[in-house]
């Protein structure tokens, strides 16, 4: 940039040419113009003074800046701030959400025209009137901006590579030891940003074990299989921060007997002790385009932890699948950038539900955690409580618990990340090697104990029909009460459960309550035909009798001969199932 004597110098010049041509007065024009920008650009630039520190980022003019001496700088000085980077084949930065916290944004060519400020001063050359090269302040078009971000090859050369963003210190293998990378970028198992800073005091493993057992102290599990996959979530966490299992993780869900039971708040739990918020998205039955809009968006995001909330009705997100299936990489749209392929490993999915149907497949890919509703009155046995409080308690105690998960994950390190040879789930790669350090360095039940029922209640409509029905049968004091099909049909109608098969109809009230009763039996026998009758049984006990254990039930099922009659009926009868002690509960 001349000096202002220059400029009056140019001024003058173009005074002295022939006025009332109209070639002169535009070079006027344009001669006052560059004048009076460049004087108020370094008057900009002195109020500035010292605090100004932006490099100059020169945009492309034919014949004067090629496109690489502005795109190849562009990439760098952007690598240089901590907040940019690509991945995905986007380029992308760091920002801070007011609901999920620090997320992964995919910048959009209207967003760089102004962000692009904050990093560089953005000039402009240009050959003056008397031939002699000069530069400018200039502002970044929309069509500049577009040509910047579809350079690939140098945001892939220039730009720092990042897999996770996390808000606490992550333990990785280096050599066959765990070491913990502290705050800050780190090229580490793909790229990872610690932004949170946090001490990680060294804890035993029998330590440890107390310490995690706390965290789900207070849950009423169905079986000692949900608290050891419950535990297995808080640790899984560590395994994908750290990149320790090159594989594809389940999907974590946690169901619940009724409302108001704490399935979100081990979410809650779980995301508090690395210190994220999670990434929470609603499905409701229907929308599944939307769905998928948002399935997408959490993709993008960065962030570990992505819950789908309270879920109802059909999960059957095509998107939702495909990443659990173990693809690898997944589609979804951008906009400004149309599809982009984008890797699927890097979130840890999660739902939370009452009453949800999955498909087959995706209950195979799930690991379900299963619980029910502490009784009114129960006092809280963690010392953290219950209820809101246990999140900031554990907030000011994250570095002792979160000490705890890599005690644990860092001894199994140490022993060669081993495995067991549980093969009860579709992703062997996650489960055997969870399964061992749940059994052998916690000590705790099987981690597939229990599961095939859960996944069956989420996978089979006429399964989790009959979970209701036991449900409102216990609500409404008829546990151990002989049940005709026709009794729980009219229990069904009485609450509001949907019968699976039972379709809508103007019949009369008479014709209907025959479909109905007939359709709750077409469903019982579904699930009976399979199950073989008692073997020596008891004296007393009814002949024939079939026994399905049914979450914390017991269903029963059995023919009786009334007198004077032919035909045998069916009956049912729902009773609380008898648990073996634990004791490590």
């Amino acid at each position: 940039m001349n000096n202002n004597s220059t400029d009056g110098n140019k001024e003058a010049a173009a005074e002295s040419l022939p006025k009332g041509s109209f070639a002169a007065e535009m070079e006027r024009v344009e001669t006052r113009k560059e004048g009076r920008e460049g004087r108020e650009f370094e008057k900009v630039l002195a109020g500035r003074g010292k605090a100004d520190k932006r490099p100059a980022l020169y945009l492309p003019v034919h014949g004067l800046t090629e496109r690489r001496d502005c795109y190849e700088p562009f990439y760098q000085g952007c690598a240089q701030t901590g907040r940019f980077f690509y991945r995905d084949e986007a380029f992308s930065y760091v920002e801070e959400d007011p609901e999920a916290g620090l997320v992964l944004r995919v910048l959009e060519p209207g967003e760089l025209t102004a962000e692009i400020e904050t990093v560089f001063s953005l000039r402009k050359k240009f050959i003056d009137k008397e031939g002699v090269e000069q530069e400018r302040p200039v502002n970044l078009e929309l069509k500049e901006a577009l040509l910047i971000l579809k350079d690939s090859i140098s945001a892939r050369k220039y730009s720092r590579k990042l897999r996770l963003l996390s808000a606490s210190p992550i333990l990785i293998e280096r050599d066959g030891e765990p070491v913990i990378l502290p705050r800050g970028y780190h090229a580490d198992v793909g790229g990872v940003y610690v932004t949170g800073e946090l001490e990680i005091p060294e804890t035993t493993v029998e330590e440890a074990k107390t310490l995690l057992l706390d965290l789900v102290r207070d849950y009423d599990f169905v079986s000692r299989g949900d608290r050891s996959r419950a535990v297995a979530y808080f640790l899984s966490a560590a395994l994908k921060l750290g990149n320790l299992l090159d594989t594809d993780y389940p999907f974590n869900v946690v169901i619940a007997n009724r409302e108001q039971s704490g399935k979100g708040h081990l979410f809650k739990m779980l995301a508090g002790l690395y210190g994220e918020t999670p990434y929470a998205i609603t499905k409701t039955t229907g929308g599944v385009g939307s769905f998928d809009e948002k399935v997408s968006a959490a993709l993008l995001s960065a962030k570990l932890f992505v819950i789908v909330d309270n879920a109802r009705g059909d999960v059957d997100s095509q998107l939702l699948e495909s990443i659990l299936k173990g693809v690898g990489v997944v589609n979804v749209r951008v906009p400004y950038r149309g599809n982009l392929s984008v890797d699927a490993r890097r979130c840890l999915w999660g739902l939370t539900s009452n009453v949800a149907n999955f498909t087959r497949d995706l209950a195979a890919r799930s690991i379900v955690v299963n619980h029910r509703k502490q009784a009114p009155g129960y006092k809280p046995q963690s010392s953290l409580g219950w209820g809101d409080v246990v999140l900031v308690r554990l907030a000011a105690q994250r570095a002792l618990y979160l000490g705890a998960v890599y005690a644990v994950v860092a001894e199994w390190i140490r022993r060669g990340k081993p495995r067991s040879d549980e093969t009860r789930h579709a992703f062997r790669d996650w489960v055997q090697p969870m399964d061992y350090i749940i059994r052998e360095i916690l000590g705790l039940a099987p981690l597939m104990e229990g599961q095939e029922m859960a996944r069956a209640i989420l996978s089979n409509r006429a399964y989790g029909w009959l979970r209701e029905v036991a449900l409102k049968v216990d609500e409404t004091g008829q546990l151990g009460v002989p049940l005709q099909a026709s009794a729980i049909g009219d229990l069904c109608e009485e609450e509001d459960i949907t019968i699976p098969g039972l379709r809508e109809t103007k019949a009369s009230p008479l014709l209907h309550r025959e479909d109905r009763n007939k359709q709750v039996g077409i469903n019982l026998k579904k699930i009976f035909e399979d199950i073989p009758p008692i073997e020596n049984a008891p004296k007393g006990t009814p002949e024939g009798l079939r026994r399905l254990e049914l979450e914390g039930y017991e269903v029963e099922r059995w023919e009786e001969r009334a007198p004077g009659e032919t035909k045998p009926v069916k009956k049912y009868r729902i009773v609380k199932k008898v648990c073996p002690g634990d004791e490590t509960v």
